[in-house]
C-alpha cells in the first residue's frame, strides 16, 4: 500500500504502516480537518514486478485501487494506492436511486464509475 500525505501530516505515515489507525481519523488528528468525501478509482492492471510478492507472478492480472480523501471545498488531504492480485479482494457497489413519486428515473451521479474510452494512438 502506498499512502501520500501533505507534508504537515507526515507523522501519520508511521501509524498507517503499523496498522494502528484509519486514514480518516489520522487526517483529523494531524491536520485538524475532517474528511468529508472519498473518491475511489479501480483499474485493471498487470501487477508490476517490483511489487509482485506473496506468490503473485509479475504481470499477472490485478486491481489498482486509488483513494482520494477530500476535505472542505474539495481540498485533497491524502491519497492511497493499493494493488490487489486475483482472488484477494472483492468490491461491492450499492446504488440508491431517487424514489420520488412520479419522478422519472435519472442516471447515476457523475461521480459513479464509468467505462473508460480508449482514444486512438
Amino acid at each position: 500500500m502506498g499512502v501520500f500525505v501533505r507534508p504537515e501530516c507526515e507523522g501519520m505515515r508511521q501509524e498507517l504502516e503499523n496498522g494502528e489507525a484509519w486514514v480518516f481519523g489520522l487526517i483529523e488528528k494531524y491536520r485538524g480537518e475532517r474528511m468529508l468525501r472519498a473518491r475511489q478509482v479501480v483499474s485493471a492492471i498487470a501487477v508490476p514486478a517490483d511489487i509482485a510478492l506473496l506468490g503473485v507472478k509479475p504481470r499477472s492480472p490485478g486491481l489498482l485501487v486509488r483513494r482520494f480523501y477530500l476535505g472542505r471545498n474539495g481540498r485533497l488531504l491524502s491519497v492511497s494506492m493499493n494493488v490487489h492480485p486475483p482472488g484477494r479482494v472483492e468490491f461491492t457497489t450499492t446504488w440508491h436511486l431517487d424514489d420520488s413519486a412520479g419522478a422519472p428515473a435519472r442516471p447515476p451521479s457523475p461521480s459513479a464509475p464509468r467505462p473508460r474510452r480508449r482514444t486512438p494512438g
